[in-house]
């Protein structure tokens, strides 16, 4: 199938998922347990990011001359790598199972696609709407991805893997393919540090960078790879920061996600005893809690109440694991080498929050901070435009941006003599 096929198929697709807008908020609502709102965001995300793929891939895709001498003309030009199979997980099923799929179908990759098990709903929809736009040729559903990796490979010669995950994911897949030729692109956990300075406050008022950083924490009731899951403050700024953290998170309406009002999803009963046992591990080795640390019934489901934990240290899981709850943990710091200390102590280096009113420390966190998408001041916006790297082991490859096809492809270097 050639690019002008693919790239009419992809903008079909996209129409589809516009056209289907509604149906789509409905399922992932009803498979996550997401506020309806969000919901509605993510589809919005999905189809911005959808055009992006699209458009830019016809940028970066063709021959690019490097170098011309004479009648000597060095070329590099991307070719497809084969068969990919896209596993995608269940906390922006739409948004995420569209990165994989349509990244590899406009790469010229014919795309196997096995989502979670957990959002039946999602998977119906999406699977349809691959089928009817891409092609039987360039496109597969193949269930959900519990199945066998190994035998996936090797049934469907698998030669490029692409998985945004859980680090025990991304283990069993290694564990079960061992040494192969299969490339693998995975994006992985998280657990982003926000560092607070008092310098902050002569740029944004305690409010606001509260504000922020609970909106970051508590999206998607804490299910966000990249958001902040440790917040580092600054002693002199601590006691001004707390109570405008404590009032926002407070603030926050618990409600049924199916109600416009709900800005907290449901969770299920693992995921709740879960956030019991978090916080009362915690809670045994020093920590108290500033606010939440209970059960909220919603009518028909249940959730946590967004959790504010202070006195913490680096012993309690809930910060040294990567936790995908609404629960944040909060360590007060003294000086700027303690902060990168605690900020650094790691084994994740997805993302990077820091509130500073100093340039120059500014400049300084970014030589400092071990992470691969560093936000000073301000937060994420159009993820995929922009890359990332596989720091520490939140990854292992580039991802996003340009490398969003230049990973997917194979680069061959062509030097060609014209004599016309």
């Amino acid at each position: 199938m050639n690019y002008q096929v693919r790239l009419k198929r992809a903008h079909a697709l996209i129409q589809h998922i516009a056209d289907y807008r509604h149906e789509f908020v409905l399922a992932i609502t009803k498979d996550v347990g997401k506020p309806i709102r969000e919901s509605q965001e993510e589809i919005a995300s999905a189809i911005k990011e959808a055009a992006y793929i699209v458009n830019r891939s016809s940028e970066v895709l063709f021959s690019r001359e490097v170098d011309r001498s004479g009648t000597i003309v060095n070329l590099q030009r991307l070719f497809p790598i084969g068969n990919s199979l896209v596993l995608s997980p269940y906390n922006f099923p739409v948004e995420l199972s569209i990165w994989g799929v349509l990244s590899n179908f406009i790469c010229g990759n014919p795309v196997f696609y096995s989502p979670s098990e957990r959002t039946p709903c999602c998977n119906s929809l999406l699977d349809r709407a691959f089928t009817e736009h891409l092609g039987r040729e360039a496109y597969r559903g193949i269930g959900h991805n519990s199945f066998d990796v190994y035998m996936l490979v090797r049934q469907f010669n698998i030669k490029l893997l692409w998985l945004i995950g859980s680090n025990k994911a991304a283990d069993q897949i290694r564990e079960a393919l061992g040494s192969t030729e299969t490339k693998l692109i995975m994006e992985l956990g998280g657990s982003s540090p926000c560092l607070v300075f008092e310098s902050a406050f002569d740029k944004q008022s305690p409010r606001e960078i509260a504000n922020f950083i609970v909106g970051s924490r508590f999206y998607n009731t804490g299910q966000v790879c990249s958001c902040i899951k440790r917040l580092y403050v600054e002693r002199q700024a601590y006691d001004t920061l707390i109570p405008h953290l404590i009032e926002a998170a407070e603030a926050l309406e618990q409600a049924p996600p199916e109600e416009g009002r709900s800005q907290l999803g449901r969770l299920t009963d693992h995921q709740i005893a879960e956030c019991e046992q978090l916080v009362g591990q915690a809670c045994m080795l020093g920590a108290e809690i500033l606010t939440g640390g209970n059960k909220v019934n919603l009518g028909t489901c249940a959730t946590y109440a967004p959790t504010l934990l202070s006195s913490c240290n680096h012993d309690m899981q809930v910060l040294y694991e990567e936790v995908f709850l609404p629960i944040l943990p909060i360590i007060c710091f003294d000086y700027y080498e303690e902060a990168i200390s605690l900020a650094n102590d790691t084994r994740f280096g997805l993302s990077g929050f820091c509130f500073t009113g100093d340039a120059a420390q500014a400049e300084q966190l970014i030589e400092d901070m071990e992470v691969s998408r560093l936000l000073i001041n301000c937060g994420k916006e159009d993820g995929i435009r922009f890359p990332i790297d596989g720091f520490k082991q939140s990854g292992n490859a580039r991802q996003q941006g340009d490398a969003n096809y230049t990973e997917l492809t194979r680069l061959k270097y062509i030097r060609q003599a014209r004599p016309y």
